[in-house]
């Protein structure tokens, strides 16, 4: 009896928990790349089938001008990729933030799988942080067709100095996986004959 007791007080607590404004873990998942140095990876896109669509250089964490593209990242097809979260804290604000996340994002705990995370909800965006160290763990975007298509970081690896980054990302649409992006091995980089 004294233990059913003491679960139905700890209940609000949990439920009620602190979780800190979306623009303070924001900044703090930036600082995941502050001091990383620039690493340049290539990515390869395929089918749900395994048929390669196509091949992505990057250099991250991004900076500068190459911060954020002027993609249409809510178009039918559009979902969050990861390197576009690798921007540094100003440039984080100045797009993810404001043109992406919109007005007042809500924050709270939730679980993905079986992790315990926070997830900031936007107008058009849902970002799943991982609560421990602020890792991304997936996002979803509203596209114009008023779907939702949801982007799974997963098999996170350490690139160049120490820089975090997903191995296998899956992009899905209601369920249905559409494509993969993931980074390529090196004999897929390697461009000798």
């Amino acid at each position: 009896m004294r233990i059913a007791v003491a679960i139905i007080l700890l209940l609000p607590s949990i439920s009620f928990a602190y979780s800190p404004p979306a623009d303070e873990l924001l900044k703090d998942m930036a600082k995941l790349w502050d001091k990383a140095r620039p690493a340049s990876v290539n990515l390869v896109l395929e089918t749900a089938d395994g048929e390669e669509l196509g091949k992505v250089s990057a250099t991250l964490p991004l900076r500068g001008k190459d911060v954020i593209p002027e993609v249409d990242l809510f178009g039918q097809g559009g979902y969050l990729p990861f390197h576009l979260l690798t921007v540094d804290k100003d440039s984080l604000f100045g797009t993810l933030r404001t043109r992406i996340l919109g007005e007042n994002p809500s924050v709270r705990l939730d679980r993905l799988d079986s992790v315990i995370s926070y997830l900031i909800e936007g107008d058009r965006v849902h970002l799943w942080l991982r609560k421990d160290d602020l890792m991304p763990l997936k996002s979803e975007i509203l596209t114009q067709k008023k779907t939702w298509t949801a982007a799974l970081y997963l098999e996170t690896v350490s690139i160049g100095s120490n820089l975090p980054y997903p191995a296998r990302t899956e992009i899905s649409r209601d369920g249905e996986l559409l494509m993969i992006e993931r980074l390529a091995t090196d004999t897929e980089d390697d461009t000798t004959p």
